[in-house]
């Protein structure tokens, strides 16, 4: 009788460890600064991206797309999503996952990692 206790408990103690829920996303803010990098291009030798990030939450994003007479400046505000890694530019498409305070990585739309075998990362200057 105290065997089939013993191993009813054990039976219960793994099924409730079982469903645990995954740990939170541990938010991470980036640094206020100058981000820069190359993104691939298909019709160019690539795209130089600026961003910089202000203390006061704005921003400015600086596309230049290399061989071309085509530079794209956004403006506006920024704003981590609640509980994630995901830092929202307000007036562009444009999402970015926090790596590291100062490494940056391009969204999808969708808000999904980009699966590529293209570097699509900003990284603080200093």
């Amino acid at each position: 009788m105290k065997v089939k206790l013993l191993l009813g408990g054990l039976a219960l103690a793994a099924l409730l460890t079982g469903c645990e829920s995954a740990p939170p996303q541990i938010a991470v803010a980036p640094a206020a600064g100058t981000f820069q990098g190359v993104f691939p291009c298909a019709d160019c030798p690539g795209i130089d991206k600026t961003l910089v990030l202000k203390t006061d939450k704005t921003y400015q994003l600086k596309t230049v797309y290399q061989d071309k007479k085509e530079t794209v400046m956004n403006e506006g505000s920024w704003r981590m999503a609640p509980g994630t890694r995901t830092l929202i530019l307000t007036g562009t498409d444009e999402r970015y996952y926090v790596i590291s305070p100062d490494r940056l990585e391009l969204l999808q739309p969708d808000g999904q990692r980009v699966i590529s075998q293209f570097d699509y990362t900003l990284q603080l200057k200093k």
